[in-house]
């Protein structure tokens, strides 16, 4: 396999894909705004210079404190383009949590969704000698020394006539270069930041498009945090391959968004499976005699499959219809619903 750069990704797809009605979606005032891969090429380069009008350089790092969302992905792309290296962080995270990443990494500037995000930034900002912009996704948000969005995307239009070569210049970084830094959980002592290249990804990105059959035409739901590794990869292979990403407003909503984006693909970790295989199971077993009796008598145990997965793993809905396909356990007979045996973990 050559060598790839998420870049080249990245341009490749906004102009195959061009003449695709949409390529994100997200629910905005109780209703789903799409984004076209033009708007995205557009907005990129915007945010991407607005960085550099910052002062923003190549080798910089930039942390992105936020829940999915469009603008999570916009500002990662644009980053990328800018030479700089993004740093997600769980917004569920503390204000000294995040404040440990920021300043380990030497962010120089900052990306929160909200006002509460930003709020949480400010808070330990006088530990962050290296943070020098605090940008917000939500226009709402008015606080002094914090940049909104549409602010630096504005700032990015007006000096599209200063870099010429900036497209160019982002297809030149070489694969090795850092792409993001991702930090562990921190269970066995402090967060680390785990160094990827732009091949790390792309290469994880084209292998994975030679097995999954997905392509224009599909949607999905992307509800996993894109702080996680698996879950940017996922974003990443969709986008190359055409598919329209619609973000669940949360992990509480995805049954309700589900039922509402209609998707045909969905790529999650097996406890989520798991969860709802077990949400359908507790219904079945409360619902009475006549609901029992419908429900596979090999589906009472809490064991997981002899054939399912700790590893990640990808659903196809049939046509025409949207959820999980759970693996349903064949057994002779009703085990006990107190075994022992735990579910795996994502």
């Amino acid at each position: 396999m050559n060598k790839g750069t998420l870049n080249q990704l990245f341009f490749t797809t906004v102009d195959r894909h061009a003449n695709l009605p949409f390529a994100f979606r997200s629910k905005v005032g109780g209703a789903w705004i799409p984004i076209t891969h033009r708007e995205t090429s557009q907005r990129v380069q915007a945010i991407s210079l607005g960085l550099r009008e910052l002062g923003v350089r190549a080798g910089d790092r930039v942390g992105i404190v936020s829940e999915n969302r469009p603008e999570w992905a916009l500002t990662d792309y644009a980053c990328l383009t800018a030479r700089a290296a993004d740093v997600p962080i769980y917004p569920t995270l503390t204000a000294k949590q995040t404040e440990y990443i920021l300043r380990d990494s030497e962010a120089v500037a900052v990306c929160c969704s909200t006002d509460a995000q930003v709020a949480k930034v400010l808070e330990v900002r006088s530990g962050l000698p290296a943070l020098q912009h605090v940008i917000a996704f939500d226009g709402s948000v008015q606080r002094d020394g914090v940049l909104t969005l549409a602010e630096l995307e504005a700032k990015g239009r007006a000096a599209i006539g200063k870099y010429p070569d900036w497209k160019r210049e982002a297809l030149a970084v070489p694969p090795d270069d850092l792409a993001t830094l991702i930090y562990t959980s921190g269970t066995t002592g402090d967060p680390k930041g785990v160094m990827l290249s732009h091949h790390n990804i792309w290469s994880n990105v084209q292998a994975v498009l030679q097995i999954i059959p997905v392509g224009a035409g599909d949607a999905c739901l992307s509800m996993l945090p894109l702080s996680h590794s698996y879950e940017r990869m996922v974003d990443y292979t969709l986008f190359q391959a055409g598919v329209l990403i619609n973000y669940a407003e949360s992990f509480d909503t995805v049954a309700a968004n589900l039922q509402e984006v209609q998707p045909s693909v969905v790529l999650s970790v097996p406890r989520l499976y798991e969860k709802v295989y077990a949400r359908v199971l507790e219904n079945a077993l409360s619902g009475g005699a006549v609901k029992r009796a419908r429900f596979p008598a090999g589906c009472h145990s809490r064991r997981r499959s002899p054939t399912s997965s700790s590893s990640r793993s990808c659903r196809r809905a049939p046509a025409g219809r949207s959820g999980f396909s759970c693996p349903v356990p064949r057994r002779s007979r009703p085990t006990s619903r107190s075994s022992s045996t735990r579910p795996g973990s994502p």
